[in-house]
């Protein structure tokens, strides 16, 4: 399969960040964590062009073991409609996550 011309990678993060703030596609994210109690929720991605003050998460990650790594894909992607905004955290146990996105 060829690949999605105009695709975006976001490196790793380790904090909130805003990736668009116009509508766009998510169509991966890796996230990998150490150190969280299971049931924390490690990220959410949310639809939104402002951040933390706007908009809804859309996609929940949470963890079933205290380190992990988990891979989602959306083949013809996953629609934001106000922007892209990956949310670490707060994380009530501690710990760290690294998250990577496909995105355009």
């Amino acid at each position: 399969m060829p690949r999605i011309q105009g695709l975006s990678e976001s490196g790793l993060k380790t904090s909130d960040t805003q990736l668009k703030t116009v509508d766009g596609y998510v169509f991966s994210i890796t996230l990998a964590w150490k150190g969280l109690a299971v049931g924390d929720i490690a990220a959410t991605l949310r639809d939104s062009a402002s951040g933390l003050s706007a908009g809804a998460d859309e996609v929940a990650f949470i963890v079933p073991t205290a380190n992990g790594t988990i891979i989602r894909e959306w083949s013809q992607g996953k629609l934001f409609d106000l922007g892209i905004f990956l949310n670490i955290g707060p994380l009530p146990s501690g710990g760290v996550v690294y998250a990577e996105l496909t995105y355009k």
